[in-house]
C-alpha cells in the first residue's frame, strides 16, 4: 500500500466516523421532534428547551475559545434569541387570556426554528474544518440521512397506532394521543 493510498484512506475512515457520529446525533433529534410533531401537532418545550441548550453550548464554547469574531454580531444574536425568549417569557406578567399564550408560542417557533437553521449552518461550518472535514459528497449523505429519518420519524408518528399502544405513552411519561392503540389492540 501506498503512502498517498495509505492517507486517502485515513481520510475517507475520518470522514465516515464525522458522517456516522453527525448523523446519529442529528437524526435521534429530527426523529423525535418529527415523531412527536406528528401525532400531537407542536413542539413541546423540553425540544425547545434542547435548542437553547445547543445555542448556548456554541455560543459560550466560540466566545470562551476567543473566536468570537467567527460567529459575527447577527450570529451572536441568533445565538441569544432562545434566551432572549426565555427571560421575556419568564418575566412577562402571568395572563390568563389564550391569545398571549399562542402569540408567545408562536414567536417561540418562529425564534426556535431560526435558531435551528443557524445551528445547522454552524454544524456545516464545523464540519468544513480542518480535523473534521467533510466533502461536499459525505455532507449530502449526512443531509440525506437525517432528512430519511426525520421523514420516517414522521410517518411513524402519524400512525403510531400501529407501533405504538396507550400503555407505552404513559409508561414514557409522554402525553397520551386520542386516538393512541388501546391494550386489546395489542394483545
Amino acid at each position: 500500500m501506498s503512502d498517498t493510498s495509505a492517507a486517502v484512506s485515513q481520510n475517507n475512515k475520518v470522514e465516515l466516523r464525522t458522517l456516522i457520529v453527525s448523523a446519529l446525533g442529528t437524526s435521534l433529534a429530527a426523529w423525535d421532534i418529527a415523531f412527536h410533531f406528528a401525532i400531537h401537532g407542536g413542539i413541546f418545550y423540553d425540544k425547545l428547551m434542547a435548542v437553547w441548550v445547543i445555542a448556548t453550548v456554541i455560543l459560550l464554547g466560540i466566545v470562551l475559545s476567543g473566536q468570537r469574531s467567527a460567529l459575527g454580531k447577527w450570529g451572536i444574536l441568533m445565538l441569544l434569541l432562545p434566551t432572549a425568549w426565555f427571560i421575556f417569557f419568564a418575566l412577562s406578567p402571568s395572563i390568563a387570556n389564550a391569545w398571549y399564550a399562542d402569540w408567545a408560542w408562536g414567536i417561540a417557533m418562529v425564534i426556535f426554528i431560526a435558531a435551528i437553521g443557524y445551528i445547522l449552518s454552524i454544524l456545516a461550518w464545523l464540519l468544513d474544518n480542518d480535523g473534521v472535514m467533510l466533502s461536499a459528497a459525505y455532507r449530502n449523505r449526512l443531509i440525506t440521512i437525517v432528512l430519511f429519518v426525520s421523514i420516517v420519524g414522521y410517518l411513524v408518528g402519524a400512525n403510531h397506532q400501529l407501533f405504538v399502544n396507550c400503555t407505552q405513552f404513559q409508561l414514557a411519561g409522554d402525553s397520551v394521543p386520542a386516538d393512541c392503540a388501546t391494550s386489546e389492540y395489542w394483545e
